[in-house]
């Protein structure tokens, strides 16, 4: 079964997302690593963007 590209940008979301509440909820409050996955997250769909329209 395949994705369409919006299941995989969500899936590859919530797994940095978990990744980063693991492992940084203990040592950093968890606003702060909600605005860094947001950030991380913005840069990942501009990267996104600029592969597709450069297929």
């Amino acid at each position: 079964m395949g994705y369409t590209d919006s299941q995989l940008q969500e899936l590859v979301i919530d797994n940095i997302r978990g990744f980063m509440i693991e492992n940084l909820s203990s040592i950093m409050p968890m606003e702060i690593i909600c605005y860094m996955s947001n950030k991380i997250m913005d840069e990942l769909t501009t990267a996104a963007d600029v592969l597709v329209h450069t297929k």
